[in-house]
């Protein structure tokens, strides 16, 4: 997909952040990724050229510029200015990033005039440097830094109670330094980015909602204070408000004065609907100016944030980039910490970056796709196009897919129907159909965060439900039925109703073997397969059960599980001290809803031997199931000392788990292709 604006859809930002810590050190985020001579940023430059990415976001550092009041020194950017007009790069300029010189008070006047004096030293600079059309960030995150500095003390200048007075402030500088840029360089890009936040009332608070709206609002006062929308004392007006950029991250979302809201919850929103709102709001030039997320999260990340965008040019928003923000791992804030959120690590000795091949192989994947969707033009002849592409997205009238389980605890097979959604969602109309069951509703609001039409139905033995089913197929013109089932009894209802609605394609996903053994159940599954167009195994030595069975080889295909390989940290003695395990702990891990098919009990007969043979063994059990307490009991009755087995529940780190085990042991009595085996096989620890 081309944009207007950029010369790449897809940006990089290099993180600058210059400003004093409350312990008085000054931040370089610049040179501590190495990114600050002209050799090292001239390789980054080339690196984002190598990936397809022609526009980056960079920064200034102005204590460095200003070396005393009104004299300026612009040696620390020319590596930058440089190295863009070797490579063609495009750059979007940060002139303040959270620092300025120590002899300013950022509540007073002459901050105002100070930066804007800046600004426009800057556009000189510029304007001698290079021929091109410049895009400056006055003033990164107004909101934030107000936020931040004026009312909760976490950056400088560290106060509490005057975050309104900060983005007044700091508005005022904007303004001014927009009109001492304009004046040098009339055809400059004013680019203002800020968060994107939601926040909602706390489950048990509902009669707080009006104040917590109001406070959700107060996001877009600043852009409403540039626009001349609030306060216009200020000096506001609609030319100020150029090109938005929202920033948006994994903890954008929360319960108010709560904790942080995740994707899989009913509550949290879709990213498309908030791009909306902006648009609607302020229907202007917008991007993606920042997201990422840390270690094996980063291609989850992207892909999710990469979907909802294409969602939202689809449904009329004209997002026109989208910025992986930082494109460098880098030192934490506070801390130091090493922060693992980029696409690269820092440089080696010789000067060689590792890349993340994880992200980078879904960075290539969602490149391919953005260029498949059409640029949204402003010839009316386009525009007519467009709604009515949109129009049949929105009526079911583009290809409509119906992923459907009737099995009550879709874990494993739920977790795969989810895979599917998010990589066809972006093409297709997807219809997400699951019982409501506590983990079949867990599976369908995990699927309405992709995008997904979902519909909560138990049709085995429920008349009225399959006749909702129909017509909800009938009336999206479903054209692909693909029904996922946990073992031969399962699905036949949905298919049944599939064909009465004259779907045209009907598919069975088997995710287990051939287990029918009642000749009743047996004889019911071949009347079915006469139905259905496909039957897919996922594995070879499940598609021979079926053809021993007697299904015809004509009916049945392996189509295997695939999973996106996680990236997992690597912290060994941090997983161990989290489970409250000893450092010489070796971890034998299992992953597995407790039944009976996953044979838990079967590794508990064996634990005593084990244990005898390696006394610092831990079982690490991570799931839930029925047959819990029946297993606490055996293991109780077994003699084996309860503390070397850790029933820990389910959990988000299964990889970071996998990367800490010894071993991997599933003992199930039957499999198709378990997810849980592929990802421990891709991470690496021995897997019985």
């Amino acid at each position: 997909m081309e944009a207007s604006l950029f010369q790449s859809f897809f940006m990089g930002g290099f993180e600058c952040s210059s400003h004093r810590l409350r312990s008085g050190k000054r931040l370089d985020l610049l040179a501590a990724t190495q990114h600050d001579q002209y050799p090292t940023v001239l390789a980054d430059y080339q690196r984002l050229t190598s990936q397809g990415i022609a526009t980056v976001r960079d920064g200034i550092r102005w204590h460095l510029i200003e070396t005393k009041p009104y004299h300026y020194d612009f040696s620390s950017v020319l590596p930058f200015v440089q190295a863009a007009r070797v490579t063609g790069m495009q750059v979007i300029w940060d002139i303040f990033h959270y620092g300025w010189p120590d002899d300013l008070d950022i509540y007073t006047p002459e901050f105002v005039r100070r930066f804007a004096s800046l600004a426009a030293a800057f556009a000189r600079f510029l304007a001698n440097e290079t021929a091109t059309i410049a895009f400056l960030t006055p003033i990164n995150e107004i909101s934030f830094v107000a936020w931040g500095g004026g009312d909760v003390a976490y950056l400088n200048p560290f106060a509490h109670g005057r975050g309104l007075e900060l983005k007044v402030q700091l508005v005022r500088a904007t303004i001014e330094a927009s009109e001492a840029i304009w004046h040098i360089l009339p055809a400059a890009r004013l680019v203002h980015i800020d968060p994107l936040i939601n926040i909602v009332p706390q489950p048990a608070s509902p009669q707080d909602a009006d104040a917590v709206e109001a406070y959700r609002l107060a996001q877009y006062q600043a852009w409403d204070m540039l626009a001349g929308r609030l306060w216009p004392g200020l000096g506001g007006q609609a030319k100020y408000l150029d090109v938005i950029g929202v920033n948006y991250y994994l903890h954008n979302q929360w319960f108010h004065a709560s904790r942080t809201i995740y994707r899989y919850e009913r509550e949290y929103k879709p990213f498309r609907q908030m791009l909306a709102e902006v648009y609607a709001r302020y229907q202007r030039p917008l991007f993606v100016a920042e997201t990422g997320e840390e270690g094996w999260r980063r291609p989850d990340w992207l892909r999710y944030v990469s979907d909802e965008v294409r969602a939202a040019i689809w449904a009329g928003v004209p997002v026109q980039g989208l910025c992986l923000y930082p494109i460098l791992n880098h030192p934490g804030w506070d801390n130091e910490r090493h922060c693992p959120n980029g696409l690269w690590g820092y440089t080696d000795e010789t000067n060689e970056r590792v890349i993340d091949a994880p992200l980078a192989r879904e960075l290539t994947r969602q490149q391919r796709l953005f260029k498949k969707m059409t640029v949204k033009s402003s010839t009316p002849t386009q525009r007519r196009e467009s709604e009515t592409a949109k129009m049949r997205l929105n009526t079911g009238k583009v290809a409509t897919i119906c992923l459907f389980t009737d099995s009550l605890e879709p874990s494993g097979l739920g977790e795969h129907m989810l895979a599917l959604a998010s990589s066809l969602v972006a093409s297709y109309s997807i219809l997400f159909v699951c019982p409501p069951t506590s983990k079949g509703e867990a599976v369908l609001a995990r699927a309405a965060l992709l995008g997904c039409k979902t519909l909560a139905l138990e049709v085995r033995d429920e008349p009225a439900a399959q006749q909702m089913l129909c017509q909800s197929l009938q009336e999206l013109q479903a054209d692909i039925f693909h029904c996922h089932a946990g073992i031969g009894w399962e699905g036949h209802a949905g298919i049944y109703a599939a064909r009465a609605s004259r779907v045209p394609i009907v598919v069975r996903t088997e995710h287990l073997p051939y287990l029918l053994t009642d000749l009743q159940q047996r004889q019911a599954y071949h009347e079915l397969v006469q139905i259905v167009d496909q039957v897919i195994c996922v594995s070879q030595l499940a598609y021979n059960s079926y053809l021993e069975a007697g299904i015809p080889a004509d009916k049945l295909k392996v189509i295997r599980n695939g999973i996106c390989v996680p990236n997992p940290q690597r912290d060994h003695v941090g997983i161990r001290q989290q489970l409250g395990l000893p450092p010489e702990a070796k971890i034998i891990l299992t992953v597995a809803r407790m039944t009976e098919q996953k044979g838990h009990q079967y590794l508990i007969e064996a634990m005593p031997s084990i244990l005898a043979q390696v006394p610092t063994a831990y079982f690490v059990w991570i799931g839930e199931g029925p047959l819990e307490a029946d297993l606490r009991h055996q293991i109780q009755n077994s003699g084996i000392d309860p503390a070397h087995i850790l029933f820990a529940g389910w959990r988000g780190d299964v990889p970071e788990l996998l990367v800490a085990a010894e071993l991997f042991v599933l003992p199930s009595l039957f499999e198709g292709l378990p997810l849980v085996v592929l990802e421990a096989l891709a991470i690496g620890p021995p897997v019985i």
